[in-house]
């Protein structure tokens, strides 16, 4: 937590990954890996720890949302949607609506 703290990415990824030798399944760890290691740049293991947070839980909302964003960002809109549909589908904000409704054109979607 004090590296998270610190926005320590590198320090994330290191703690994280020993911890997860024990726990591999720990969302907590896995949550704190992927936030590592987009602050490090390493994006793909980023995306890979996200994902194994939703092989264990497919409703995490924080993962939902940093994949739905990472891919918005990157401007992969065919990537980004599925994932903040399912977000917005557990947690309506009218942010994420309003993501939604510009990769579809300004169309609107409930969730």
């Amino acid at each position: 937590r004090y590296y998270t703290y610190r926005h320590d990415g590198r320090r994330m990824m290191e703690y994280s990954t020993m911890m997860l030798q024990g726990a591999p399944g720990n969302v907590d760890f896995l949550m704190t890996l992927g936030q590592g290691a987009m602050l490090c740049g390493k994006y793909e293991e980023g995306i890979n720890a996200y994902e194994r947070i939703l092989a264990v839980n497919p409703e995490n909302y924080d993962a939902l949302l940093a994949l739905g964003n990472y891919y918005y960002v990157t401007g992969n809109s065919v990537r980004a949607l599925p994932y903040l549909q399912r977000a917005q589908a557990i947690r309506p904000t009218p942010h994420v609506q309003q993501i939604i409704s510009s990769l579809l054109g300004g169309r609107h979607v409930k969730a």
